[in-house]
């Protein structure tokens, strides 16, 4: 990651919308699939729960909201990139620390989904570092849906 943030520091908008649709169509058409991982890591639950609390709200193809992308010098701002002018005129970025987003284990779609959004809006590279002691469906479903 180090190496292609040197490489190309500044992600051009139509790179930025390519990865926020590819995201939203991940969630959308593994909806069923993560609705299956959920239940099994929780034990038991609610398919109605999971689609209204997790799906609905996650970045969506068929979302009457706008996706981040629309709202970029806000995601940007969230995410802690300032966006300045280059030596030669053109748009650069430099990248401040900003707190890490610790995911809650109550819904862990939507809580990884949602800022993972905002930061690929604002043009990062971004990792996801499941914890050891998250169960392991939905975790192994989202590291092979990503991988794709």
């Amino acid at each position: 990651m180090h190496a292609a943030t040197r490489r190309s520091a500044l992600v051009e908008r139509a790179s930025r919308q390519a990865r926020l649709d590819a995201l939203a169509a991940l969630v959308h058409d593994n909806a069923e699939r993560f609705v299956t991982a959920i239940s099994a890591d929780f034990g038991h639950r609610s398919a109605h729960e999971t689609r209204l609390l997790e799906l609905f709200p996650s970045p969506r193809v068929d979302s009457p909201y706008p996706l981040p992308l629309r709202r970029l010098d806000e995601a940007a701002a969230q995410a802690g990139i300032d966006l300045v002018s280059g030596p030669d005129g053109r748009a650069s970025s430099r990248s401040r620390w900003r707190r890490r987003i610790i995911v809650p284990w109550n819904y862990p779609l939507y809580l990884a989904v949602s800022p993972l959004a905002a930061a690929l809006a604002a043009g990062n590279r971004v990792m996801i570092k499941m914890s050891e002691f998250t169960p392991p469906h939905r975790a192994k479903l989202l590291a092979e849906l990503v991988a794709k």
